[in-house]
């Protein structure tokens, strides 16, 4: 199965755009603040956008020279592939899956804890080609990030994450 190296910037973009609009529907409870609840995902739709149109002209070149480059090549029989050979030909699919259950789990356990077990699990598959992987950073990385964006946007945008399972937990600033 060929690859076109083009549907992926323009998904990337259409993702954006989805984003982009999707964010008209988000409610403002209070209409005196300049930047509101939609202020964000409009920001991302635009980003997405942006990625996608900087990458289109890559794909482009990228197709225009897979055609030059048309080599007949004899098939070998291979033997069968390793779990890590398996893991990384459908690396893309498994991280838009992870990605889709991210985002759908995010209700029901909360922005801080589905964001940290995110983050923790795409680091590990994302770095699946190293030998070695920085175990400190990854840890570091997962915990603090997702819970500094959770404090910033509740304490200073007053814009509430979904609290999920944090709810339960008796530390004031998580609720």
């Amino acid at each position: 199965m060929k690859k076109n190296p083009v549907i992926e910037p323009i998904v990337v973009m259409a993702i954006g755009l989805l984003i982009f609009f999707a964010s008209f529907g988000i409610e403002t409870a209070v209409h005196s603040i300049a930047i509101g609840p939609d202020f964000m995902p409009k920001l991302i739709g635009v980003l997405f956008v942006i990625l996608g149109a900087t990458m289109l002209p890559a794909a482009l070149r990228a197709q225009k020279a897979k055609g030059a480059d048309v080599v007949v090549e004899k098939k070998v029989p291979s033997q069968p592939l390793t779990k890590k050979e398996l893991a990384l030909k459908y690396m893309h699919y498994i991280v838009w899956v992870w990605t889709l259950l991210y985002a759908l789990s995010m209700k029901e356990v909360g922005f801080l804890f589905s964001s940290i077990i995110y983050l923790f699990v795409s680091m590990i598959l994302l770095t699946i080609r190293e030998k070695k992987r920085n175990w400190l950073v990854i840890v570091l990385v997962s915990l603090i990030v997702p819970t500094f964006v959770y404090i910033l946007f509740r304490q200073q945008f007053f814009l509430m994450l979904p609290v999920g399972i944090c709810k339960y937990i008796p530390i004031n600033i998580l609720r």
